[in-house]
């Protein structure tokens, strides 16, 4: 019942977070092939013709870094106002209020989930996998979405307790946007640098991504993937139950 329950307020706040998107747009959804086939391109030319780099694997692991940071970086991004930005809406809303920023969460995720499929389907055509390769690319996936889920409840709930924390987030994320393998592996780290990595969450997800496709990575992959599991879990149970835990306090603020 709670399933079903669950699914049914998920399904109804992706498709209002879809109409206000694609407002006014003729491809609407066409949009989201569209704009990752736009990337690859752009990136594929800028390496090979520009910077005149023959590695076929660089352009596929940047833009597996890429697409997903666009979806854990602009989710949180946006996502972190949320509650105030949408303050009159979000008091309307009776018993399927809880649920506004996981359809929030999904809604990013169904916009950036074609894009990492379509170069999946470039890299394997022209790289060999395995279905347990394919096992492990969307079990990261799947995680980044959890993790991204409770970064996603705790942020929106500190913001609407501390606004100026809407100033810093966004320099925070640039500066861990370095701190993680978005452009680079984690095996192309320096050395004494690497202890960075192993104590990043989002860095453990990408580099199980890599090792998905067949791509470079450092870390052992059931290592890897216990990890990315243990922390993403922990993030959404923190989150969510700060969210709920301060839920009545959050509504007299708004």
């Amino acid at each position: 019942m709670l399933t079903s329950a669950f699914y049914h307020h998920i399904r109804s706040f992706i498709s209002r977070f879809l109409k206000v998107h694609f407002a006014g747009s003729r491809l609407k959804l066409a949009w989201v092939l569209l704009t990752p086939l736009i990337i690859s391109l752009a990136i594929a030319c800028v390496f090979k013709e520009i910077f005149r780099i023959h590695d076929p694997a660089l352009p596929h692991l940047i833009l597996v870094g890429y697409l997903s940071w666009q979806f854990f970086a602009g989710t949180l991004t946006q996502g972190h106002r949320l509650l105030l930005d949408q303050r009159h809406l979000y008091k309307q809303l009776s018993g399927n209020r809880h649920f506004f920023l996981a359809g929030f969460v999904s809604f990013r995720f169904i916009l950036n989930l074609p894009g990492l499929i379509l170069v999946c389907v470039f890299i394997w055509i022209s790289k060999s996998f395995s279905p347990s390769g394919v096992l492990l690319f969307f079990l990261a996936l799947f995680f980044l979405y959890v993790m991204t889920m409770g970064l996603t409840y705790l942020f929106s709930s500190w913001t609407v307790f501390y606004p100026d924390l809407s100033h810093g987030l966004e320099t925070g994320l640039l500066f861990y946007l370095w701190l993680s393998p978005v452009f680079y592996s984690i095996a192309d780290m320096p050395a004494e640098l690497k202890w960075i990595s192993l104590i990043n969450p989002l860095a453990w997800i990408l580099d199980l991504m890599h090792h998905g496709l067949n791509l470079k990575s450092y870390l052992p992959p059931l290592l890897a993937g216990a990890a990315i599991i243990a922390s993403s879990v922990l993030i959404l149970y923190f989150g969510v139950l700060f969210h709920l835990k301060h839920h009545s306090e959050m509504l007299k603020r708004l």
